[in-house]
């Protein structure tokens, strides 16, 4: 979940999510609410200033089967959320239900959302958000497991298939011979250490320390 953290970071949500999820615009929404702030909260951000780069690793920016099949169902079963947060969820239910499309309500159907849950490839919010583009100041990179496979549209990593960790305009996006556990690898590793140079020299170049063309972004390299 923390590369789709990370994503909210470098994106402006406009009204997408909200909208994906909602049957109402949230101008129409009763003020009182008590969640309301928090809804507001979740469903509405900008992105962040101070983050000038990005980099992806295994991101399942459009979910995974895996979130639908028995092993996900197991799993999430047994997800016990923080107290304070089931019982924001719980009043939230009440509350919300009735304001939902109904393929966003189908997320209570078998009890809360939760970080399994909501990575289903149908989950509305998710699908919006995969939509939404990254902040054109923010150069960002992909690195993506193939378990050695060669990469490739029809490659995954096990759990993340390509078609998720995809994401177009990327400046740079690195196939790596692992499984979804991409972070342990050392091309992966090495990757990153790569990209943090690039930055580095680049931040370097804008401060005139560096020769142009040493840190710009055609020294980026794509996997085939």
């Amino acid at each position: 979940m923390g590369g789709l953290l990370a994503r909210t970071l470098v994106t402006e949500s406009g009204d997408a999510l909200w909208n994906s999820t909602f049957a109402m615009p949230i101008s129409e929404i009763d003020p009182h609410l008590e969640q309301l702030p928090e809804l507001r909260r979740m469903f509405y951000f900008q992105p962040k200033p101070y983050i000038k780069r990005a980099i992806f690793i295994a991101v399942p920016h459009r979910g995974s089967k895996s979130a639908d099949g028995i092993f996900g169902r197991f799993v999430s079963r047994r997800v016990r959320l923080p107290d304070e947060l089931h019982k924001f969820i719980a009043r939230l239910r009440t509350s919300i239900t009735g304001l939902l499309k109904p393929e966003a309500a189908a997320l209570f159907d078998r009890g809360y959302p939760n970080s399994i849950r909501v990575l289903s490839p149908n989950t509305p919010g998710l699908i919006a958000l995969a939509e939404l583009p990254i902040t054109p100041s923010t150069p960002f990179h992909s690195i993506i497991g193939d378990r050695g496979l060669g990469g490739g549209p029809k490659s995954s990593d096990g759990v993340v298939p390509y078609w998720s960790s995809h994401l177009p305009g990327a400046s740079s996006e690195v196939f790596v011979p692992a499984s979804h556990r991409t972070y342990e690898s050392p091309e992966a590793i090495a990757e990153v250490k790569r990209i943090l140079t690039l930055h580095l020299a680049d931040l370097a170049q804008r401060e005139g320390s560096v020769p142009s063309g040493q840190g710009s972004e055609s020294a980026e390299r794509h996997s085939p």
